[in-house]
């Protein structure tokens, strides 16, 4: 069958009249709501056909906001569906015309395979108008021509793979009642009915009786490696579960699938559907996350931002399914490497606490790179606003090693921090002379790297004399 008869024969048997119906096999494919939401996109590539608005390569258009109002599905949930029809080849999108907006193709080819099956002898089927021909076998083809909202038909196996149905009416002599769901129906919970007595030995007019099924759902195994990961996670003060909750069941096998490799499946970038995560690389990913959302050092810089991290629960670090961005699907995949620093930020300058101490690193810098540097960056000047900061936290460090009383009547500088920032200066002048190569590759933030702080500078103010 080629695209317009397979448009044909889904159309006739997904669509009726003001009820929405699905297919076995499609829900089989893509899940019961991918399915609904399928049929009613079906629904609507019918109409804007029939009133002749489709475009000449067979999309049309549907906003968010007019499906949300039939759907009842936000936006996140519809990106989630969509995704997943995408993903099986079912539709197209594109965004088309001014203002923008979300354009639609049906594959009806694709979904025609998928279905071959239950389809392949459907255009040659008659719809049962009575008990006796539905008992007879036949198999049921549901046209677009009709327009009866209950169907007097048998409940066999055949109808079944056909579309939802819902037994009505009482079980007697009498044929039973079949009446399809409509798409707001479809989320609510369905009663089995009780078929351990045979069909005609209930006496007319007796009700039927219905049962709940109960499956008992057996609960991942949280082992010691699994066990350590999440002790780690909490020793960090970071939210976690409580251990008989059904989310502290879910970050368990959210953990078992990242060392198993599996966590990244549904990413749409086949390269990282293998991706595979030891014990190590999650500690490390945690030690990250907790730098980004509790560390003012490191990016985000909104606090805003910080706050919505440090309320993420273990689960949600994971994975969170209802992300439609891959980038913000796992943040545990997000943070194996390690933040920026805020001082290499392009964006935002940082709060200058010592303007002089500042002052006196870009002069240096200016008068060492004078020939080559014209204009200093976002981020290099946050490297310079960083130096008095961690001018502070050395000499709160070695403040009982540090001998430069005499040094700072010789240089005439009573200020503690800017004497320091001077020699540190010095000290960057001195690596400089030594080595000519590395005025190439020179950056302000090697002033305050812990190279620099805790071995060059530690060693020339010992040679200076100003450090025991």
């Amino acid at each position: 069958m080629n695209y317009d008869e397979w448009r044909e024969t889904l159309l006739s048997t997904m669509r009726i009249g003001g009820y929405i119906m699905t297919n076995k096999k499609v829900i089989e494919n893509v899940g019961l709501s991918a399915a609904s939401f399928l049929a009613v996109l079906m629904d609507k590539d019918f109409y804007f056909a029939d009133i002749g608005k489709q475009t000449e390569d067979g999309y049309f258009y549907e906003t968010i906001e007019h499906m949300e109002k039939i759907t009842k599905l936000n936006r996140y949930d519809q990106d989630l569906l969509i995704q997943i029809l995408k993903k099986n080849n079912f539709i197209q999108t594109d965004l088309r015309g001014l203002p923008a907006r979300r354009h639609f193709k049906i594959l009806y080819d694709t979904i025609g395979t998928s279905v071959k099956q239950v389809c392949k002898d459907s255009a040659n089927c008659e719809i049962p108008t009575t008990y006796e021909e539905s008992a007879n076998g036949t198999v049921c083809k549901v046209s677009a021509n009709l327009s009866a909202d209950i169907l007097q038909q048998e409940i066999t196996n055949n109808i079944k793979n056909k579309s939802i149905l819902i037994p009505k009416g009482t079980r007697g002599e009498n044929p039973p009642q079949v009446k399809t769901i409509k798409l707001r129906e479809a989320n609510k919970t369905l009663n089995i009915v009780d078929t351990s007595v045979p069909l005609m030995a209930r006496p007319e007019g007796a009700k039927p009786r219905f049962s709940k099924i109960h499956h008992k759902i057996k609960r991942p195994i949280a082992t010691f490696v699994i066990q350590q990961i999440i002790d780690y996670w909490i020793a960090k003060g970071l939210p976690g579960h409580k251990e008989d909750s059904k989310a502290f069941d879910q970050a368990v096998i959210f953990i078992s699938k990242a060392l198993a490799g599996t966590l990244l499946e549904d990413y749409l970038d086949h390269r990282w559907h293998n991706y595979y995560f030891s014990v190590d690389s999650i500690k490390r990913a945690i030690d990250n996350f907790y730098l980004a959302a509790f560390d003012n050092r490191y990016e985000p810089l909104s606090l805003n931002t910080k706050q919505r991290l440090q309320s993420i629960r273990l689960k949600d670090f994971l994975f969170n399914r209802h992300s439609a961005d891959d980038r913000y699907k796992s943040h545990l995949f997000l943070y194996v490497s390690k933040p920026k620093l805020a001082s290499e930020s392009k964006f935002l300058a940082m709060k200058d606490d010592h303007a002089f101490c500042t002052k006196l690193v870009n002069e240096w810098y200016h008068q060492e790179f004078g020939g080559v540097v014209t204009e200093v960056s976002r981020s290099q000047q946050n490297s310079m606003i960083l130096v008095g900061r961690k001018l502070e936290e050395f000499i709160a460090t070695h403040k009982d090693k540090l001998q430069m009383d005499e040094g700072m009547q010789i240089y005439g500088n009573r200020n503690p921090l800017n004497f320091l920032a001077g020699q540190l200066l010095r000290c960057a002048s001195k690596m400089l002379r030594e080595n000519d190569g590395l005025r190439a590759i020179f950056k302000p933030s090697w002033l305050i790297s812990e190279n620099m702080l805790s071995d060059r500078f530690v060693y020339f103010l010992k040679s200076e004399r100003m450090l025991k």
